[in-house]
């Protein structure tokens, strides 16, 4: 086991960035329509796949068993529940879109009960069944590798609040990393990133601010809910705007005065 030092924390939210959306790589996820529902670009992916070595993707959609058991965060948590990490850094990548499964649940049900999602065939000798397994393992060891970690066993247990700590800095993380203005999407038609680290650093650029981001006063929760994410904010979401613009006031109306 690691001595907690300042470089295995980092090393660890490294891992934890590679790592997250290992559940992407299996062909429940890859099968999927993509957001706007178009039949060409996913037919030119499922071509891609199938001409990579993942041999009968294309048909695999009809052997589907129930995708909304394995959304991806959850099929990662499993993964590496099954490379034998603690459910203290599992449970983290199954909580950055949600909430994480009980370890019970993930032993007992994911990967034997919904082997299909997972590896496209039940059999196990199955030559394409192979192939998602060893594509998968490559990436857990490759999330490894790149960040200073020799095996499993090297891997930090976490306690609770520490968790939860890196539970927010990995969402929070991979929100910045989606963003599109930030990290522009490749063309379908190139494999690799010629340089990733201009890549990040461009990212990181335009990322970056020197000052806390202070929205627009908003009077109307629901209207600027509707506004920026095309649905209405919950009770929670409500109750928290609420108290915010009431501290506002008490505080003077600046925003940055409710922290200091």
């Amino acid at each position: 086991m690691s001595i907690p030092s300042e470089e295995t924390a980092k090393n660890l939210a490294g891992f934890l960035g590679a790592v997250h959306d290992i559940g992407k790589a299996t062909p429940v996820f890859q099968s999927k329509p993509s957001f706007y529902t178009s039949t060409d670009l996913d037919m030119q992916l499922l071509e891609r796949l199938q001409g990579a070595g993942f041999e009968g993707i294309i048909e695999f959609r009809s052997h589907l068993m129930d995708p909304s058991a394995t959304p991806h965060a959850l099929a990662g948590q499993a993964l590496l529940e099954s490379y034998g990490v603690s459910c203290d850094i599992s449970s983290i990548v199954g909580a950055h879109h949600g909430c994480p499964a009980d370890n019970e649940e993930i032993l007992s049900s994911q990967l034997s009960a919904f082997t299909n999602n997972y590896f496209q065939v039940h059999d196990s000798r199955s030559r394409i069944y192979h192939r998602w397994q060893e594509t998968q393992k490559m990436i857990f060891e490759w999330a490894l590798a790149v960040n200073g970690f020799e095996s499993t066993e090297e891997l930090p247990r976490i306690s609770q609040p520490g968790q939860v700590l890196l539970s927010g800095l990995l969402v929070m993380a991979d929100w910045i990393a989606s963003n599109e203005h930030f990290f522009p999407l490749i063309p379908i038609d190139q494999t690799l990133i010629t340089d990733a680290e201009k890549r990040v650093y461009n990212g990181w650029l335009r990322w970056y601010k020197t000052a806390p981001r202070i929205e627009e006063e908003a009077n109307d929760i629901i209207s600027s809910f509707k506004r920026r994410f095309d649905f209405e904010p919950n009770d929670l979401q409500v109750k928290l705007f609420e108290i915010i613009q009431c501290l506002s006031r008490i505080r003077g109306g600046d925003p940055r005065r409710l922290f200091g």
